[in-house]
């Protein structure tokens, strides 16, 4: 259907549905995910002014599952997001065996669409024919709305030039990589970002900041290079010992590139998160970087 309909690559599905087929409801996730479809939830209704409008929905039951498969997850204010414990409309004899069967496949089904596995449980809070609405906060935390950020991963690697550690995330703006990569015992950065079409107009962009939980430091005078890859932009600097020891205690990292110090916009990215994975991580590749 999406083919026939020439839908484009990452444009955004509604869903309003008190639910449905459970095994359904999973497959239309995967397809949604296969189509890199953003998902929310909401109702198109007519509109005599714009032709048609989205206003809340409702998204229970199977739907949820469905709704997981956007890579970009959002809950438009006023719409309702609920689960409930799965169960079989007619009884069968093998009904222990069959349940053990679906919550593994549900709960590989989240893993699989990056979302906390806790969300199973909390659907075990409601009964069958009851419905159990998580707040936006236990939304977000679960990873179950992402509001247009993936969560980052954090991951060592090597290739030819030796060891690097690198925090990755896709967001509606494009990628962010921030990587350390140690060179003959001192720490470089690099990092790279879609710089949204502009890459030619950051190429002249006179000051770069360092960001560490919120706070930013000028490091454009470390700059080594900045050039553009495929449409993205590349960026090496040469970090001093201090703010490699402040990036492995970090909650959040980013770099973001301005026109001028003084210029109230940016490109790059300013709050990555780094967590206790990526802090671990972090400071095990700086101790073998010395």
């Amino acid at each position: 259907m999406l083919k026939e309909k020439n839908v484009p690559l990452r444009s955004t599905i509604y869903l309003d549905s008190p639910g449905g087929n459970l095994l359904a409801g999973m497959e239309l996730g995967r397809v949604i995910r296969d189509y890199e479809l953003r998902a929310d939830v909401g109702q198109v209704r007519p509109d005599t002014d714009l032709g048609q409008a989205v206003g809340p929905g409702v998204c229970f039951s199977a739907c949820t599952l469905a709704y997981l498969g956007g890579t970009f997850r959002f809950l438009m204010t006023g719409s309702r997001y609920g689960v409930h414990r799965f169960y079989f409309g007619s009884p069968t004899p093998d009904a222990s065996d069959l349940a053990q069967m679906a919550s593994a496949a549900i709960i590989q089904y989240l893993r699989d669409m990056d979302v906390d596995t806790r969300l199973f449980t909390a659907s075990t809070r409601a009964g069958e024919h009851e419905i159990f609405e998580l707040s936006r906060s236990e939304l977000i935390e679960l990873n179950v709305v992402n509001n247009g950020v993936t969560r980052p991963r954090w991951t060592i690697e090597s290739n030819r030039a030796g060891m690097y550690v690198r925090g990755e995330r896709d967001t509606t703006f494009g990628i962010n990589k921030f990587m350390l990569i140690c060179d003959a015992k001192k720490i470089v950065l690099y990092i790279i970002f879609d710089p949204q079409n502009r890459e030619k107009e950051v190429l002249n962009f006179t000051a770069d900041y360092l960001y560490i939980n919120g706070a930013n430091t000028r490091i454009d005078q470390a700059r080594i290079e900045r050039k553009v890859v495929n449409g993205w932009i590349n960026a090496f600097y040469m970090l001093s010992r201090q703010q490699v020891e402040a990036i492995a205690r970090a909650e959040t990292v980013g770099v973001a590139m301005l026109p001028t110090p003084s210029s109230p916009i940016f490109l790059g990215f300013d709050a990555m998160p780094v967590g206790r994975d990526g802090n671990e991580k972090i400071q095990g590749f700086v101790a073998a970087c010395r």
